[in-house]
């Protein structure tokens, strides 16, 4: 069948934005996600380009960074199977996201999930259900693993913290390298 000229500017379209948000910086890629209907609070960053069918079905707190490759994942296409006899049936779920989370690169946010402010999601974590705030949670499917205070402990006790930048400027990334690599050397 023919393409119309409506489904082939439609189709522009969707490719269109699809572009703009794939080659968008981080927080530039917030607006984006704002402009196809979801709800971004401020100091986002985003490093994803995958929001799924339904982006105003997602919600995401203040200064919260999503790593790249996190999927976010509205509707359960699995009702498929059963097209025949339920043409219309369809389940979806809005994904919630609190203020100052962190998503891990790679993760899936699965339909109907809410994750608490201050939260942190492992890279590669499945999210099937809610997660709490302040916790930390890993694996497939994702499980409370730890406390964001006792995440925060144990980075403290085993890597120490960088030196401030110096006075009046930040630092230059080969300051930055031969700091790691001083205090990582290799073996």
């Amino acid at each position: 069948m023919p393409m119309t000229m409506r489904s082939r500017a439609k189709k522009l379209q969707r490719q269109w934005r699809s572009l703009r948000i794939k080659h968008a910086n981080p927080y530039r890629r917030a607006d984006l996600l704002r402009e196809r209907g979801a709800r971004v609070g401020n100091g986002c960053r985003i490093h994803t380009t995958t929001f799924g069918s339904e982006p105003y079905l997602i919600s995401i707190g203040d200064e919260t960074l999503i790593g790249p490759g996190v999927s976010f994942i509205t509707h359960d296409a699995g009702t498929w199977v059963f097209r025949k006899e339920y043409p219309r049936l369809g389940r979806f779920g809005r994904i919630t996201i609190g203020s100052r989370v962190f998503v891990g690169a790679h993760a899936i946010l699965l339909p109907g999930v809410t994750i608490g402010d201050r939260a942190i999601v492992a890279a590669g974590a499945v999210v099937n259900r809610d997660v709490p705030a302040g916790s930390v949670v890993a694996g497939v499917p994702a499980r409370v693993v730890s406390t964001v205070e006792r995440y925060l402990q144990k980075t403290i006790d085993e890597y120490p913290i960088l030196d401030p930048n110096p006075p009046g400027r930040p630092r230059t990334g080969e300051e930055l390298r031969r700091l790691l690599e001083e205090r990582y050397p290799r073996t």
